[in-house]
């Protein structure tokens, strides 16, 4: 739920996003970017097909949303027919478990932090990293999809005495500031395993977060901005860095990727590839971006 305006880069005045900060002055920062959806449930299905939520194919009544098998083409999937590696740390098992669909095509997926009170980013972070230690000298190409939970309520003060208060919104960023922390560790991970000169790195997020600005709080209930604009930031060795203003989506990620390192994108995708500005410079496509909010049961409206 990391909502842009509350990291450094976007702005935000509390010292919460050093290290995401510090990648972002080496990288293109997308200025305007936004999810296809306030729910993760929508949102990560959407950013790993690049198609907007409503046109996915989900298996009628389940919960959490699964995707009808081999219905639509994960990113996973195409990097490992591609060649590469593939290994996915994530927070959550039961809504990237195998049978939701985001994982096909990944070899290797820990969810250990899973079965940790809160599931914090450390417990997320320490396997993200072993993967990097084993992949040091290793010259087949990897893909490592790493997803945090923090910040997510129920929120937890982590930092003890550096905390920036009792509110929610303060111990919000308090976690802001844990996954910040252990960003960079995944970050050193990858210096010492020899691939930081030679890694792609992507920092975004899959919706943002309310505190009651338009009278609603959490998320996966509006389409209000605290809820849709996230951060992207995309890392690209030998790139200028850069700021975009021109407005993009989350779905846009996945050909920008593929174009990037010069693999051949599945058909069908509602995602435009930003490849071109990241590297050359070039305008990003100006077009509508849509976001959706599709009813799903336990979450009100």
């Amino acid at each position: 739920t990391l909502r842009a305006d509350h990291l450094g880069v976007y702005g935000y005045q509390r010292a919460t996003s050093p290290v995401i900060d510090g990648l972002a002055a080496q990288a293109t920062v997308f200025d305007r970017a936004f999810s296809p959806s306030p729910s993760t449930r929508n949102a990560v299905p959407a950013l790993m097909t690049s198609r907007y939520p409503s046109t996915l194919n989900f298996r009628k009544g389940s919960w959490p949303p699964k995707l009808v098998p081999r219905s639509h083409t994960m990113l996973g999937q195409t990097f490992k027919t591609a060649g590469y590696r593939t290994q996915a740390v994530l927070c959550c098992d039961e809504m990237f478990d195998k049978g939701s669909g985001v994982i096909e095509g990944i070899d290797g997926v820990d969810a250990s932090a899973d079965k940790v009170a809160n599931k914090p980013a450390d417990a997320v972070a320490r396997p993200a990293r072993d993967f990097l230690k084993k992949s040091a000298g290793v010259t087949q190409p990897f893909f490592l999809w790493v997803h945090l939970f923090d910040p997510h309520d129920p929120y937890v003060a982590r930092r003890g005495a550096e905390s920036f208060g009792h509110s929610a919104m303060d111990r919000y960023d308090d976690e802001v500031a844990h996954a910040d922390a252990h960003i960079a560790w995944i970050l050193e991970g990858l210096l010492a395993a020899g691939h930081a000169d030679d890694t792609i790195v992507v920092i975004t997020a899959d919706h943002g977060e309310g505190f009651g600005e338009h009278g609603l709080r959490h998320h996966g209930n509006s389409l209000y901005g605290e809820l849709l604009h996230v951060p992207l930031i995309v890392s690209v060795p030998g790139a200028a860095p850069r700021r975009v203003e021109t407005p993009g989506s989350t779905i846009d990620l996945g050909p920008t990727l593929l174009d990037l390192v010069g693999i051949d994108r599945p058909a069908g995708q509602n995602g435009r590839s930003l490849a071109a500005t990241i590297v050359e410079g070039a305008p990003a496509p100006d077009r509508t971006i849509l976001s959706e909010l599709i009813g799903i049961r336990r979450e009100p409206r």
